[in-house]
């Protein structure tokens, strides 16, 4: 499994390498026809990477044996031969965001890298979702998808195979239902790069949200952070969450629950108080300038950086799409007066 997982992450970072090719076999009219804008389309760049994914990304991903085209004129043409199978593009999208799972058919590892919410839960949701139709209700009020603010789907197709713009068009529909407050969507669209047709999801920001990413950096903070009587209830828990929800942030209240610095002795399995004193003897053999020495201790991470952090879950939290109110000094009315 350890393999497996492994080449996940092989594979997506080799998708998003690919899709900074451009891809020439589709023109204008084939987006057009599949109701995305041509300026939708991107070759990933640095300002792409930079601007479409800044903050953390979570991973959508599935990929899916394509139906084999036969050639014209080939024995495999036959008049009463049955239609080759489509490619189901609702199925490859579903297997994207699912549980993670093993493709036994491709031999690769599918879902989503983070989960939205606790496991049971989302399969729950999952299971709505697809028996009623694809239907996003049943999930798109959870905060992974409510409060993402951009979107990249990177299309992986086999050399020769023509995605039809059809299924590209079903694949934005899933898109736009599934993450109705995400303003900017890209599509890329890699030719030749694998033997199957991939579909890879970057998802930013909103996965902060997502319960198991709260449950670790809230236990990360009570352990390392917290004061005594903090550590051990649900005081700083109920705090963290009040904050995200809530109109104003007090400051004065982390400084009561947490400690200025974090306390690293907290977390590691060795002895923190033993092993410092053996690195820094490593440190400073390794300059030659006394006054360039830095001891461990000052380079903790530090409470503001905790209110940094709560400040950044709070902005992904607010995320909203609102309408434009026109402002304007013009008071005419359509009406026109003549004079007599």
């Amino acid at each position: 499994m350890e393999r497996h997982a492994n080449q996940y992450i092989s594979q997506q970072i080799f998708n998003i390498l690919t899709a900074q090719a451009v891809t020439t076999d589709y023109d204008q009219n084939y987006f057009r026809r599949a109701g995305i804008d041509i300026g939708e389309t991107i070759r990933l760049d640095a300002n792409d990477l930079f601007m479409s994914l800044a903050g953390p990304v979570a991973i959508a991903y599935a990929e899916s044996v394509v139906p084999e085209t036969p050639l014209p004129g080939s024995d495999k043409l036959k008049l009463f031969e049955k239609e080759p199978p489509r490619l189901d593009i609702d199925d490859l999208f579903f297997r994207c965001i699912d549980l993670p799972h093993f493709n036994k058919m491709t031999q690769a590892i599918e879902g989503i890298s983070l989960l939205p919410i606790e496991s049971r839960r989302y399969r729950a949701a999952l299971e709505q979702y697809k028996a009623s139709g694809y239907d996003a209700a049943a999930l798109h009020d959870l905060h992974f998808f409510k409060n993402c603010s951009s979107v990249v789907s990177i299309v992986s197709l086999p050399k020769d195979y023509k995605l039809s713009y059809m299924d590209l068009n079903r694949l934005k529909t899933h898109l736009n239902s599934l993450f109705p407050n995400t303003t900017l969507k890209r599509y890329a669209l890699v030719i030749g790069a694998s033997a199957n047709l991939s579909l890879t999801t970057l998802i930013a920001k909103s996965q902060c949200l997502s319960d198991d990413f709260l449950t670790l950096i809230v236990a990360f903070i009570k352990r390392c952070f917290a004061r005594q009587p903090y550590r051990f209830d649900d005081t700083l828990d109920n705090w963290i969450l009040d904050f995200i929800m809530s109109d104003e942030f007090d400051e004065a209240r982390i400084d009561d629950l947490l400690n200025e610095y974090e306390n690293p002795a907290k977390i590691l399995d060795t002895n923190w108080y033993a092993i410092k004193p053996m690195y820094e003897k490593k440190y400073r053999e390794l300059i030659d300038d006394t006054s360039r020495f830095v001891s461990i201790y000052d380079i903790r991470i530090s409470r503001e950086s905790v209110k940094k952090a709560v400040k950044y879950l709070l902005e992904i939290y607010r995320h909203r799409i609102g309408k434009t109110r026109v402002i304007s000094l013009n008071q005419h009315t359509g009406k026109t007066g003549y004079l007599e």
